[in-house]
């Protein structure tokens, strides 16, 4: 410890570090209009996406039932990590023909009591 005069406490703050959980969020998607797969949310910390669809999924930030106007797509079987945090908005998807489920997973911060 360091000697001092007059005595100083030093006082070091650690910031605390975020706690983390995995939420399902499964979502039925259709080929008539763009279904809302996640709400905003600024504790997004990542989200992974996996088209389990056969056809192509068309995803945007907003809600349209038009699939040449898209944020990103994902072909049948395909797969989409965002591993670092940044985008927090809505997320919308809508398939290219039929109906089929696609399997979010959206990292959050954990609420601790």
């Amino acid at each position: 410890m360091p000697i001092s005069n007059p005595v100083v406490q030093t006082i070091v703050n650690f910031p605390t570090p975020d706690i983390l959980q995995s939420i399902n969020k499964d979502a039925t998607v259709n080929s008539t209009t763009g279904t809302k797969i996640l709400d905003n949310n600024t504790g997004r910390r990542g989200l992974t996406i996996h088209n389990d669809h056969p056809n192509t999924v068309f995803f945007d930030t907003v809600s349209h039932n038009n699939t040449s106007t898209f944020m990103f797509s994902l072909t049948g079987g395909a797969f989409y990590e965002m591993a670092y945090p940044g985008f927090s908005d809505a997320l919308y998807a809508i398939s290219s023909g039929g109906t089929g489920t696609i399997l979010v997973r959206e990292v959050v911060i954990a609420l601790v009591n």
